[in-house]
């Protein structure tokens, strides 16, 4: 247990801006917040990665913790962190109940900010079709857009979640919507027959994006992300790096385009990069290693080197169907790239797509 130590501050956080009641929350040990309380813990202490302790709780699923922090009164909708709040945390990770007690105690459904725009968005992208659901049945909208200006319908046609996109449609989704890359929810449904006509039912008339308006949206997103990248001095940044290559990628950039995808190369281990993705066919969590294969036609779909060699006989792939992968690390990439930080020649080179992409 604590003990008293005047030298002791309980609320005192580390390098990483991270309090001991938010380890002990992320941890999910129930003694250790309890006592933390005890002894005065700030429960609404903002910070590290998570932002707060109910963020940390709600994404490790730790039902009895987030119930202790919520009789203590903590801010059920405080803003911060990689998830924005506590219901886009809880979402993402997919604990239904753990949601459902942030709803009950007052958290807003359509609260926006953070990775993923809402908790909606974040339930989607992570393939979560209860909560997703859920969600719609609790009054989320359908038609927020996140900072890249896509919908959650964007979200599960990118994936291909045919469950996530019925939901959404039958909740008064609208597909007209342009995101970043200059597309509409119609357009990316359209690489899919069975995407395609449960959209097309929701269409009020003819949705049609014209060439030209889609090449301006993307020379007007790749200049947005390449200034933010530059302000943030960072490769972290969301929407970032993987939003860039696509955008490159889909004005037949290819070069430019993988040179994004490599910055997005976080370790090497033994000569194998780690890439911050993870494989859409395999279904694992775990990041890719080796070679990384990025489809050129769909916004959100790559691949590991041992799914791409079943590529041609494996129907998981049904919406990458005869397209076109880019590889990634391509050739004569250097190592020595690899880091959170704009090595100046990165910053350089992102300078050099703004000068190339300037929608002025």
């Amino acid at each position: 247990m604590l003990q008293p130590n005047k030298y002791c501050d309980i609320n005192e956080s580390d390098d990483a801006g991270r309090t001991a009641i938010m380890w002990a929350s992320q941890l999910g040990h129930e003694k250790v917040v309890q006592a933390l309380l005890d002894k005065g813990a700030d429960v609404n202490a903002q910070g590290g990665y998570y932002g707060n302790a109910l963020q940390e709780a709600s994404y490790g699923g730790h039902e009895k913790v987030v119930q202790m922090l919520l009789e203590k009164c903590v801010d059920v909708n405080a803003q911060g962190g990689y998830f924005g709040n506590a219901l886009q945390a809880a979402s993402h990770g997919g604990h239904e109940k753990v949601v459902q007690m942030l709803l009950d105690a007052g958290a807003d459904v359509n609260a926006q900010g953070g990775r993923f725009g809402t908790a909606l968005h974040a339930a989607t992208a992570a393939g979560h079709e209860a909560i997703a659901e859920f969600l719609l049945n609790s009054s989320a909208s359908p038609n927020v857009i996140d900072s890249f200006g896509r919908t959650p319908l964007h979200l599960a046609l990118y994936r291909g979640d045919e469950t996530i996109v019925s939901a959404l449609v039958q909740h008064g989704a609208d597909p007209s919507l342009v995101d970043g890359y200059g597309r509409c929810a119609m357009d990316w449904a359209n690489l899919d027959e069975t995407l395609s006509q449960k959209v097309a039912g929701c269409a009020q008339g003819s949705i049609e994006i014209s060439y030209e308006i889609q090449v301006n949206k993307l020379k007007q997103s790749i200049y947005t992300l390449s200034r933010s990248l530059l302000e943030a001095d960072q490769k972290t940044v969301s929407p970032g790096l993987h939003e860039l290559g696509h955008c490159l990628m889909f004005l037949q950039n290819y070069g430019d385009a993988r040179i994004a995808f490599q910055h997005q190369i976080v370790q090497v281990d033994k000569g194998d990069p780690i890439h911050h993705a993870t494989c859409n066919t395999c279904g694992s969590n775990e990041s890719i290693k080796g070679l990384k294969f990025v489809c050129q036609t769909c916004p959100d779909q790559d691949r590991c080197e041992p799914c791409m060699q079943g590529y041609a006989n494996d129907l998981k792939m049904r919406c990458c169907r005869g397209h076109t992968f880019l590889q990634i690390p391509g050739p004569g990439w250097n190592a020595a790239e690899v880091g959170e930080g704009l090595e100046q020649g990165t910053k350089e080179w992102l300078k050099a797509l703004m000068e190339r992409y300037t929608p002025f």
